[in-house]
């Protein structure tokens, strides 16, 4: 493998900084405890008061946050010292942004984009992963014709509004012998269920096969899915935790504390699928599209993604990150 971009070392040393213990501090001959372990609190002394902690999922509240939603349900957090709240986000891209500006203390956003925002100068860093594989597919309705990435031309084709996605979907298109000129492309945000059903769009690229698709099953829709991965996209840790870059060492602390529940969440989660559903259904934030039936479908098609840990696959990012590279997406 060719050498990672210089970005990708900064990376690797913040995640150390996040993850490892003794202070925080990293060396070359130190490892990383992964998953990370909360700092106990010491014998004999009154607990400290709960630090406020605010996190924005990157979509509605739904099966993808299982693992948040089971740390709070369970104590997890109020075990690790913390008192979170959790909110959905007006836009897909929304968390990053929420993050930048210091509106919230932790986002979910997807890998690509965290790399994508890293190279055009962000301050940000992702310390943990809630999924440890891509859940961004391409979909159509069987109903529609569609046979191939070849038959989209002149179609209208839905996606979240995420930059790196449509970088993605110009990709896929010229490896099928066309360009962004020959579809139309329609930023529909949380709104790729809406589109497809109503006929607004003929496909969509960036939902996915566990949320998206398990709601177009659900009604009988006959959604044909195809994981990015199926469409030569290298595998990356999909939903991560990010922060800004300049609070992940001098808060090394907090970012241990928060993704060890977190961690501890996605477990309980995978253990008790009935549980996580309820969870999501008491949040009042959840998904407009997702019923009960939905919710079930899409809690049973997310749990195997859960990444039991939250720790990041450091290789396989550098696999995604060469890819970019060599597909001109970043310097």
């Amino acid at each position: 493998m060719k050498a990672s971009p210089a970005w990708m070392v900064l990376m690797v040393v913040a995640v150390l900084l996040a993850g490892c213990g003794e202070g925080g501090e990293a060396t070359a001959g130190k490892s990383m405890k992964c998953p990370p372990e909360a700092d106990a609190e010491q014998g004999g002394k009154p607990p400290r008061p709960k630090r406020e902690v605010f996190i924005s999922v990157n979509r509605y509240v739904g099966a993808e946050s299982a693992g948040i939603l089971m740390a709070q349900e369970r104590g997890y957090f109020a075990d690790a010292g913390l008192e979170v709240t959790v909110t959905d986000a007006l836009t897909p891209n929304g968390p990053l942004s929420y993050v930048l500006g210091e509106v919230v203390d932790f986002g979910v956003a997807q890998q690509p984009e965290v790399v994508m925002a890293e190279k055009n100068g962000a301050a940000v860093i992702a310390l943990g992963t809630l999924a440890s594989r891509p859940t961004a597919a391409l979909i159509w309705l069987r109903r529609s014709k569609i046979e191939e990435v070849s038959d989209l031309e002149g179609k209208t084709i839905a996606y979240s509004g995420i930059a790196f996605q449509r970088a993605f979907l110009q990709i896929l298109l010229e490896e099928a012998g066309l360009t962004l000129k020959d579809v139309e492309l329609l930023d529909v945000g949380h709104g790729i269920v809406p589109a497809l059903v109503s006929g607004q769009a003929d496909a969509a690229f960036g939902g996915t096969a566990n949320v998206e698709g398990a709601v177009l099953e659900g009604r009988a829709l006959e959604p044909v899915v195809t994981p990015v991965e199926d469409l030569g996209i290298p595998p990356y840790n999909d939903l991560v935790v990010i922060t800004r870059s300049d609070r992940a060492a001098p808060d090394a602390r907090l970012a241990r504390a928060f993704m060890s529940a977190v961690a501890r969440g996605n477990v309980a989660a995978v253990e008790d699928p009935r549980e996580a559903v309820r969870a999501i259904e008491k949040n009042l934030e959840g998904d407009p599209n997702l019923g009960r039936k939905a919710t079930e479908a899409s809690v049973e098609a997310t749990l195997p993604l859960l990444s039991p840990t939250g720790c990041i696959d450091l290789d396989q990012e550098a696999q995604l990150i060469d890819w970019m590279s060599e597909q001109g997406l970043i310097r």
